[in-house]
């Protein structure tokens, strides 16, 4: 209820692009704090920020990449270092929380190459890639499908595993499948206005839209680590991980989609859900598996 009226309200007024990271930052400033113990370094890398974010029981070989979502457009850093947080205590992980550059400011690739950037800087500091994962939710994990793919194509060693957290992976402008089937039940995106913030990603250019590292759902999976993908019944992004996966397992790709019913867009931000929780467990539980000796 709470979401459907301070969101997607918000976004079916057509506001601006300063309007949403207005109401971003309001609702930030109510974002859950980490649990105890966990301690946060801020990092410049170059034309981006980051955070390096370190648990008590963390192991030295085991990291997340973290890529934040916003539509492209927007950040959110407490909700996100709180989320973060939860599944490096889940995993027992370190992680760093990429910042990449917004758009329409900074449009593609700016926010790829700083998410491949990122990657770098890891192993430049002594991560092994069998030791770290990549994971994002929303735009972010349309990120995460693009950061693998430009990596395997520029033959950079792959990371151990990746996961996806109700992720955007076709950026073109349709009305298809779940896009109108959900369109009702979901209680904070609208159609039309996710469509203006990848557009303002491509820089309105939507031949753009077509391009695998723009919407990896359209792209070439194979030879990319193990995946996770996480996605609720009711958001209208649900067929973009279903189909995703389908891509992925086509490819002879190890992924798995995980499907919550009746949960909001990256409910996983929210620690009192008991399926925030359960999807939190279920992501640290695959990092355990696919990360470190």
């Amino acid at each position: 209820m709470v979401f459907r009226r301070c969101f997607k309200r918000t976004f079916e007024r057509g506001h601006s692009v300063e309007s949403l990271r207005s109401l971003v930052q309001r609702f930030d400033r109510h974002a859950a704090r980490p649990p105890r113990g966990i301690s946060t370094i801020r990092l410049e890398l170059g034309d981006f920020e980051a955070e390096r974010i370190a648990t008590p029981h963390a192991r030295g070989d085991r990291v997340l990449l973290y890529l934040p979502g916003g539509g492209f457009v927007a950040r959110s850093p407490a909700l996100h270092r709180g989320l973060v947080a939860r599944i490096c205590a889940e995993a027992q992980a370190e992680a760093l929380l990429a910042f990449y550059r917004l758009a329409p400011e900074n449009p593609f690739p700016a926010a790829l190459e700083d998410c491949v950037a990122a990657y770098h800087h890891l192993l430049e500091q002594g991560s092994s890639p069998s030791g770290v994962v990549i994971g994002g939710d929303s735009a972010g994990g349309c990120l995460t499908l693009a950061t693998l793919m430009a990596l395997r194509d520029r033959g950079t060693p792959l990371p151990a595993a990746a996961f996806t957290l109700s992720a955007v992976t076709d950026l073109r402008s349709h009305a298809n499948g779940s896009r109108t089937e959900n369109r009702l039940q979901d209680p904070v995106l609208s159609i039309d206005h996710a469509d203006k913030w990848h557009r303002y990603y491509v820089a309105r250019e939507e031949f753009s839209l077509t391009d695998p590292l723009v919407s990896p759902v359209l792209g070439d999976f194979s030879g990319l680590p193990p995946l996770l993908m996480q996605a609720s019944t009711t958001e209208i992004l649900l067929d973009d991980s279903r189909l995703a996966a389908a891509a992925a397992c086509a490819a002879g790709v190890d992924c798995t989609l995980e499907l919550f019913h009746g949960v909001a867009h990256v409910w996983h931000a929210l620690p009192y859900l008991p399926e925030s929780r359960r999807a939190v467990r279920s992501i640290g539980s695959f990092v355990r598996a696919h990360a470190g000796a």
